[in-house]
């Protein structure tokens, strides 16, 4: 029986809502049993009955799940959820019956509003291939084999979501939607351009889950930066940490999202700081025949090089006020290109780190703390610059329990639930954009088959 169906059989003159908390009830006799009742919210009935008796209700549930301490135990079965507490008199004097309760193993669509952060699960990170990463690298710019590129890209992610539900053991059918970020070959956002390859389509069609991906167009199109994207997602992770703090995120460009305490909620300032790790992994790439640093060991063996990194420095990026945002082949590696290779690392090192400490000069406050995510907090090199050059502690994201190589997937996924449910990603703080702007194209996971089969 649906839910609406068994309300309004059983609570004859009555009018009820599942959620939490009461707003009101009334009760009805009916052969000496209570009905009830109006409640205010969106949960299933584990938000109003809690088996308290079932040993895999706190496993399954998770951070969902009620406190022991904190429920109404009605017998060793079952309890009421803290809300309902003004029905326990009824049930002490038997005017109160629980006739149906429901449970779910997993928690669904509707347990995640796209602002509250209820749990983390499992991850996977994968390497590209050094084959592959060359065949990326070569589309960067938007030029060469595009599609065909954009096809494996989009193979290989599927291969990796498959994978990563089979060691979670989770069904596609378990998950509401992937979010899918792809790869940015181009990004002008000053032309109006933002280019990620990524067929979401053939992704949904691959796992059989829907898809959102495309995060980006629409912000641009509003006259926006379409970067940095994760500003929120950092805002809801640090609800418990003191502020003014801020997250770095050091990928192929470095971005920051400063966030402080404001009368009615966060304040946040998001922009890309400068390089990140593009320049460096190039640079050990071409001298060294690695794709990156491994250990920041070529850039910890020379010394930056003052002259050259003041020549970086002077790139009238660092001149714009922020939001702002960057391609990552903005910057000319020319002034570095007649040092050794250990002396021109230690250098983008460094020209790295200063961008990082000149973007401070944008924030309302200084950050009480630096909490780094990305790549580069793998670079002891670049983590000991960062420490030397800002005036608070600097620590990677492991040091507040986050997962550094999952948190930008995770970011995604969040993204993904914020656009299904019309929320913005980007707000006038973190890109430029004129209002809050939502973004994101859905692609459901039988689309495809659909078209297939009617073309048959």
């Amino acid at each position: 029986m649906r839910r609406r169906e068994f309300v309004s059989t059983m609570c004859v003159g009555g009018l009820a809502t599942f959620g939490l908390p009461v707003v009101r009830f009334a009760h009805v006799r009916q052969s000496g049993r209570f009905v009830f009742v109006l409640l205010r919210g969106g949960f299933d009935g584990l938000a109003a009955v809690v088996p308290i008796g079932d040993a895999a209700y706190g496993a399954t549930r998770g951070p969902l799940a009620f406190d022991r301490a904190d429920v109404i135990p009605m017998n060793d079965t079952f309890a009421l959820a803290p809300g309902l507490a003004p029905l326990k008199e009824f049930w002490d004097r038997g005017e109160l019956a629980v006739l149906h309760a429901m449970a779910i193993p997993y928690r669904t669509r509707s347990h995640f509003d796209g602002q509250a952060i209820l749990d983390c699960g499992a991850a996977l990170t994968r390497p590209f291939a050094p084959a592959f990463r060359e065949r990326l690298l070569g589309v960067i710019g938007g030029r060469g084999p595009v599609a065909e590129v954009e096809r494996e890209l989009t193979e290989l992610h599927a291969e990796a979501v498959g994978d990563l539900l089979a060691a979670a053991a989770i069904a596609p059918a378990e998950v509401a939607v992937v979010g899918f970020h792809g790869q940015t070959i181009l990004h002008a956002p000053e032309r109006g351009l933002t280019w990620q390859i990524g067929d979401g389509a053939l992704l949904a069609a691959l796992t059989g889950i829907d898809v959102v991906n495309d995060f980006r167009s629409r912000d641009v199109a509003a006259g926006g930066q379409g970067a940095p994207l994760v500003p929120l997602y950092h805002a809801a992770m640090t609800g418990g940490l003191t502020r003014p703090l801020a997250v770095l995120n050091i990928g192929g460009v470095a971005n920051v999202t400063w966030i402080g305490a404001g009368a009615g909620g966060d304040r946040l300032l998001a922009f890309d700081t400068g390089p990140g790790n593009a320049l460096l992994d190039d640079w050990a790439l071409r001298h060294t025949g690695r794709p990156l640093d491994a250990d920041g060991a070529l850039a910890r063996a020379g010394r930056a090089d003052p002259a050259v990194l003041a020549a970086l420095l002077a790139d009238g990026y660092f001149d714009r006020p922020a939001p702002k945002s960057l391609d990552r082949d903005h910057f000319d590696p020319g002034p570095v290109a007649g040092l050794a290779a250990a002396d021109g690392a230690a250098t983008l090192v460094a020209f790295t780190a200063a961008a990082v400490a000149r973007a401070v000069e944008l924030f309302p406050a200084p950050p009480e703390r630096w909490l780094v995510a990305g790549g580069g907090r793998r670079n002891p090199a670049l983590m000991a610059a960062l420490a030397e050059r800002l005036a608070a502690p600097v620590a990677a994201v492991e040091a507040v329990g986050w997962d550094g190589d999952a948190l930008e997937a995770q970011a995604f996924a969040y993204l993904a639930v914020r656009s299904l449910a019309g929320l913005p990603l980007t707000l006038p703080e973190t890109t430029g954009v004129a209002q809050p702007t939502t973004g994101g194209r859905l692609h459901r996971r039988l689309a495809q088959a659909r078209a297939g089969a009617g073309g048959a």
